[in-house]
């Protein structure tokens, strides 16, 4: 966490929160495709994303999402859909481990790009 008390919060690489930076996620869950980008495996699976409301609660939105091979060679694709809004991730995935990626945050937000430095 940032000074400022704002996060990008990560497991392995995956984006799994965020605080601090307004209309925050706060979490999100999707185990069958974080298997399949460690697996570099092509397939389906549901994405739910939590995000807080001005009330304090969290705000669940489920979008339905294919992974399969991107542009070029090692770069997978992950595209989802739902509540009137689609967004794309890749993932550069090594050994398992995600090291390069580009992820939805959320409407307001957008995209983040991560990068893991060794």
């Amino acid at each position: 966490m940032a000074p400022s008390e704002e996060a990008v919060i990560l497991r392995g690489g995956m984006l799994v929160g965020t605080r601090g930076l307004g209309n925050d996620l706060s979490v999100a869950e999707a185990p069958q495709i974080e298997a399949l980008v460690r697996a570099g495996r092509a397939g389906q699976g549901q994405r739910v994303m939590r995000y807080f409301t001005g009330d304090g609660k969290e705000r669940p939105l489920i979008f339905t999402c294919s992974v399969g091979p991107g542009p070029k060679a090692g770069v997978q694709v992950e595209s989802c859909e739902g509540h009137g809004a689609t967004f794309q991730n890749s993932y550069i995935a090594q050994g398992g481990q995600i090291i390069v990626s580009r992820q939805w945050v959320g409407p307001n937000l957008g995209y983040i790009t991560v990068q893991t430095l060794r």
